[in-house]
């Protein structure tokens, strides 16, 4: 479990930019992210008390956003944003823009294989993924049982595979 600093600055600049990632998976309305993430730090703001006793920090923080998006989109979890991707720098301007066409085919590929997920897949591999939670965490964040978190995150990352094997052998005719 990691460190947490108690004061509302300290949970501000550990936890801010994470919620907000985990928030966009949720929520593709960045408005409504901030808003939510807005309202969760103002409620730890006004119950610091609450906050101090959770077993969990980060799990609290999450498991908070989560429910105020939901509750402010009154729905389930958007799709995964995958604008935001970070190119990195290449010698020549002709491997820049071979990389960058190669990125853009994989970014389409990527999109078009997430898109085909549930809602909750797309959820789960988020937070094992980006937020390298563990399966205990995610089944006590999502309230499901560890096996069947074990077995969500199989099944995501199986229907991955087939999109993708099926996808490789098309492209190989």
């Amino acid at each position: 479990m990691e460190k947490v600093d108690h004061s509302l600055k300290g949970i501000y600049q550990q936890y801010a930019d994470r919620l907000y990632s985990y928030g966009l998976q949720i929520c593709p309305d960045k408005g409504l992210v901030e808003d939510a993430l807005h309202e969760v730090f103002l409620d730890i703001h006004r119950n610091m008390e609450a906050f101090s006793k959770a077993e969990n920090p980060r799990n609290y923080l999450f498991a908070s956003l989560r429910y105020k998006l939901y509750k402010m989109k009154k729905g389930r979890p958007g799709r995964i944003d995958l604008s935001q991707v970070n190119v990195p720098e290449i010698g020549t301007i002709e491997e820049k823009i071979i990389g960058e066409e190669q990125l853009r085919m994989q970014e389409s590929l990527a999109r078009e294989m997430i898109s085909c997920l549930t809602d909750r897949q797309r959820e789960i591999l988020f937070l094992r993924f980006v937020e390298r939670m563990s399966f205990q965490e995610i089944s006590e964040h999502l309230s499901i049982e560890r096996q069947s978190a074990q077995n969500l995150f199989g099944r995501a990352v199986g229907k991955l595979r087939r999109i993708f094997l099926s996808e490789t052998v098309e492209k190989s005719r």
